[in-house]
């Protein structure tokens, strides 16, 4: 996607389909369409994609680390069943995404390797200069090691 110069702005992770039952289908994303629809005082947003928004979105202002943002969040929910950035209001939400203050804390990330969790670490950088490209996210070990059948 970002090699054709598009992005999504908000990727949530049930804007992430599988084009059939196979082990082998391909990734299909939809909801193209909500990547203009959000802002910081927009107070109609749903809790995903709040959750899944970059810190540089929720000012209007985002570009195709966004989306590896977006990535980092639902690899952080994949593996945790919870959100790095949560809280009981949505203001809670977004300042501790403004300040990208999560933990991996609970028994599940017991038994993350060091390099899951630096794959995530690295995608859910405040400052978008400084996150990875997403060919170099495609190229961490750990995504590496997945391809080799080794589990988390």
């Amino acid at each position: 996607m970002h090699s054709k110069d598009t992005c999504l702005g908000i990727l949530r992770y049930d804007d992430i389909l599988f084009a059939n039952r196979s082990p082998q289908a391909e990734i299909k994303l939809i909801g193209f369409g909500l990547s203009a629809r959000f802002g910081p005082d927009d107070s109609s947003q749903s809790a995903s994609k709040i959750y899944t928004m970059a810190p540089e979105a929720l000012s209007r202002n985002f570009t195709m680390s966004a989306d590896l943002w977006s990535v980092g969040v639902i690899t952080f929910k994949l593996i945790s069943d919870q959100f790095p950035f949560s809280g009981r209001k949505r203001s809670q939400i977004v300042e501790r995404i403004t300040h990208g203050k999560f933990e991996f804390k609970g028994r599940r990330w017991d038994r993350v390797s060091e390099q899951a969790k630096l794959f995530v670490k690295s995608l859910l950088i405040v400052d978008p200069e400084k996150r990875p490209t997403a060919e170099e996210a495609m190229g961490s070990k750990w995504l590496e090691r997945r391809t080799q059948g080794v589990v988390l």
